[in-house]
C-alpha cells in the first residue's frame, strides 16, 4: 500500500480527472488526501480519499488569474500566467509541508498548473506526478507555439516553431520567468531550473488523459509522458431530469450549447448560437452555469444552469462548445461531434484537435450565421458522427482510472521517473 497526497484546483475539469484517479487508488487499497477547495469536499469523501482544504493555497476565486486593467499582449499573457502558476505556488508548498508532517506521502500528484509540488521535490519532499487537466501542448521543442492552434507538420515548421518558441519563453514570457525566479529565492532555492512552463511538467511522471486517437503524433515526445485515456467521471448521484426531459428522445435532433463551468458571459457563444439556432428543426438545449435564461427565448430552446454531461450527452447528435478538455472528451466519449469556437487558455489546442481529428468544424468566429452553417454540415455529413464513433470506441478501450493507478505505483515504489513502457488495459 502506498500513500498519494492529490492536490487539484476545485475547477470541474481538475476536478472531473481527480476524482476517476482517486477512486482508482482507493479501489487498489493505497491511502489517498485530497487537496482541494472546501466546496469539494463531499465529493472527496465520495470515492474514499480524505479531505485536507485549501488553506494558504489559493483557488481561482480568491486569486483570479486575469491580467490587470488595460493590460494587453503579452504584458496581460505574463500577468494572467503569473498569478495561475507562480503567486500561487507559496501557498501550496506551505499546505504540503503541514499535510505531510501528519501523512508522509509517498508521492504527490498536482494538476498542471501547479508548481507548489516542484518545490516541495527541490526542498527535499517526495517525487511527484503531474496529472494535466489541459491540451499537450509544449511537450517538445518543435512543438507549434502555445495558443497558435496549428498542427504539427512540416519539418521547415517544426524548426520555425523551435525558434518561435525559444523568443516567446526567454523573452516575451520574461517577466513570467523573473517571478518564477523570484519564487525559487523566496523559498531558499536557487534560480535555476529552467522558465516556470519547464518547471510544471515532472520529470518523474506526466499523465496526459486521452489517446493517440485525439493527440497529435511526436516524433520525440519525453518518455515520462504517457497517454492513458480519458478519465469519464460516473454521472453524479441526485440529478432530476427537467420537466421537459421526454422531448429529448422525440426531438428529429438534439443541438447542446455550452460554455463551461466557469465561462459565462453569455454573449460568447450561447447567445449568438441561439440566435443561430432559432429556426432549427430540432431540440436545442443550452447550459450556462449560474446564468439566469436570456428573455424571449425561441421555442426550441430549452435552458438550465447545470445538467451534468453524463446524463445529457447519450441523447446529443452535435455540441456547439467553448472546447474544454473535459467536456470535449465526455463528448467523444459519447460519440457527439462537435462545434468549436473557444478561445481562451489552452481552448484554440483543442479547437484544433477536434478539427485535425475530424470530428467537428473549428469556428474562428462566433457569428450567428457561421454557427447555424457548422451545425447543419456536422448533422448532415455523417463523417463527422462516424469519427466521433471512431474515437468513442478508442476511449471505450482504455482504462485510465487503472492505467494512471499502475503507473503512479510504479513511481511510489521506485522513486524514479517512469519512462516509456505502455500499461495495458484490461481490454487488451
Amino acid at each position: 500500500m502506498a500513500r498519494f497526497l492529490l492536490s487539484t484546483l476545485p475547477a470541474a475539469g481538475c476536478v472531473a480527472h481527480a476524482q476517476v484517479l482517486a477512486a482508482a487508488l482507493v479501489s487498489r487499497g493505497h491511502e489517498v488526501v485530497w487537496h482541494t477547495g472546501g466546496e469539494r469536499a463531499e465529493l472527496v469523501a465520495s470515492v474514499g480519499a480524505r479531505f485536507e482544504p485549501f488553506r494558504e493555497a489559493a483557488s481561482y476565486e480568491d486569486l483570479p488569474p486575469v491580467a490587470d486593467a488595460g493590460e494587453r499582449g503579452f504584458t496581460a499573457v505574463n500577468t494572467m500566467m503569473r498569478r495561475l502558476v507562480v503567486d500561487r505556488a507559496a501557498g501550496q508548498l506551505a499546505d504540503y509541508r503541514r499535510i505531510l508532517a501528519r501523512f508522509p506521502a509517498d508521492v504527490v500528484i498536482s494538476d498542471g498548473h501547479c508548481l507548489g509540488a516542484r518545490l516541495l521535490h527541490e526542498l527535499g519532499g517526495p517525487p511527484w506526478a503531474v496529472l494535466n487537466e489541459s491540451a499537450l501542448v509544449g511537450a517538445c521543442p518543435d512543438d507549434p507555439p502555445f495558443a497558435t492552434g496549428r498542427v504539427p507538420t512540416r519539418v521547415a515548421e517544426r524548426m520555425r516553431n523551435r525558434a518561435v518558441n525559444w523568443t516567446m519563453r526567454r523573452v516575451m514570457l520574461h517577466p513570467l520567468s523573473k517571478a518564477y525566479r523570484e519564487l525559487r529565492r523566496g523559498v531558499g532555492l536557487s534560480e535555476g531550473g529552467g522558465t516556470a512552463f519547464d518547471a510544471l511538467r515532472s520529470p518523474f511522471l506526466h499523465l496526459q488523459p486521452t489517446s493517440p486517437a485525439f493527440e497529435y503524433p511526436r516524433r520525440h515526445l519525453p518518455p515520462q509522458i504517457h497517454l492513458i485515456g480519458p478519465m469519464v467521471p460516473p454521472q453524479p448521484p441526485g440529478f432530476r431530469p427537467p420537466a421537459w426531459w421526454h422531448e429529448l428522445r422525440q426531438a428529429p435532433s438534439v443541438v447542446h450549447v455550452t460554455q463551461g463551468t466557469t465561462a459565462t458571459r453569455t454573449s460568447d457563444l450561447v447567445g449568438p448560437a441561439i440566435e443561430a439556432l432559432a429556426g432549427h428543426d430540432g431540440l436545442v438545449v443550452v447550459t450556462v452555469a449560474g446564468a439566469e435564461p436570456p428573455p424571449g427565448l425561441p421555442d426550441n430552446v430549452r435552458f438550465s444552469r447545470y445538467i451534468p454531461y453524463q446524463a445529457l450527452l447519450p441523447h446529443v447528435d452535435v455540441m456547439v462548445t467553448n472546447a474544454g478538455y473535459s467536456g470535449v472528451h465526455l463528448a467523444l466519449a459519447n460519440g457527439v461531434p462537435m462545434v468549436a469556437a473557444g478561445t481562451q487558455g489552452d481552448h484554440r489546442e483543442i479547437c484544433a484537435r477536434i478539427e485535425w481529428s475530424g470530428v467537428g468544424v473549428w469556428l474562428r468566429q462566433s457569428r450567428p450565421d457561421r454557427i447555424a452553417a457548422a451545425v447543419a454540415r456536422v448533422l448532415d455529413d455523417p463523417a463527422y458522427r462516424n469519427n466521433a464513433r471512431r474515437i468513442q470506441r478508442d476511449f471505450a478501450r482504455q482504462d485510465a482510472g487503472r492505467n494512471a493507478a499502475a503507473l503512479l505505483e510504479r513511481l511510489a515504489a521506485t522513486g524514479k521517473p517512469v519512462l516509456g513502457c505502455r500499461v495495458r488495459s484490461h481490454h487488451d
